[in-house]
């Protein structure tokens, strides 16, 4: 009887799925694990931007102009990928091996279209968090529009902190102006409005999010939750508001206090 395995498990089994080119482009647990070691607590700066899917040229663009600003991380929002299929992943990741320093990202809704489990087997976990001195850093999953029970109880547990905490979920909340492209509103499961309650009772800094491709910012419960979805794919420009064009955020924190500044894609 002939066995049939496919590919990717075959290649998994062999060590060989999913690629790792670089630091960028390892799990997020290996990552987390340089970005602690290696970076001060008391000054450090990171870039925040999402939604890179489909832009392949501008993404490369943007990898130049964050490494000539030397951050110590990077925190991708989510939708590298179409479907969220192997090659897909493979291709974002050839790109990504440009950046010079450790990545984090977490699922879009364009990642997990055909399979999660793709995507945890090249990031590693879907929910996370680490601590660079006194300050928290936690990604969340809402790719599939809503958040579970499982990341819900995550976000409760991490963020019980007085640390400031920076916190990271693709899809905006159902709310004003975000939400016709939003999260499924509340009566549809999404759980917005408990998650807004959770970050609104910690001491978070500010909320990144991604989906919609320009760059927003909007103040939720005393929380600026900003939008950062400019990385590369197709721009947003019909809705009305905002900035739409590519960019990224730059964050600087220096003794726990933090700036920000929206960076625009270089032109020529």
């Amino acid at each position: 009887m002939r066995l049939l395995i496919p590919l990717t498990a075959l290649l998994a089994a062999l060590c060989l799925w999913p690629p790792v080119a670089n630091a960028a482009t390892a799990g997020n647990p290996e990552n987390i694990e340089q970005i602690q070691a290696a970076v001060d607590p008391d000054s450090f700066s990171f870039i925040v931007l999402g939604d890179s899917v489909g832009g392949d040229d501008v993404f490369a663009a943007l990898i130049e102009q964050i490494n000539a600003l030397e951050p110590d991380f990077v925190w991708h929002l989510g939708d590298v990928a179409t479907h969220g299929k192997p090659e897909e992943f493979d291709s974002y990741f050839e790109i990504a091996a440009g950046i010079d320093v450790p990545m984090v990202a977490i699922p879009g809704n364009h990642d997990v279209r055909d399979s999660l489990d793709v995507y945890v087997g090249y990031f590693g976990v879907r929910n996370w968090s680490f601590d660079i001195g006194e300050s928290r850093f936690i990604g969340l999953d809402n790719s599939n529009y809503r958040f579970d029970t499982e990341t819900l109880d995550f976000a409760k547990a991490k963020l019980d902190t007085d640390k400031p905490c920076y916190i990271a979920f693709h899809c905006p909340p159902h709310i004003e102006r975000w939400a016709h492209h939003g999260m499924r509103p509340d009566e549809n499961k999404g759980r917005g409005r408990e998650m807004i309650d959770v970050i609104g009772d910690s001491n978070a800094q500010y909320v990144f999010l991604g989906h919609i491709h320009l760059h927003d910012q909007m103040e939720i419960r005393g929380v600026p939750y900003v939008i950062c979805g400019g990385g590369g794919s197709a721009l947003h420009s019909r809705y009305g508001f905002g900035i739409a064009e590519h960019g990224f955020l730059h964050v600087r924190v220096i003794n726990k206090k933090p700036t920000i500044r929206w960076i625009s894609l270089k032109s020529g």
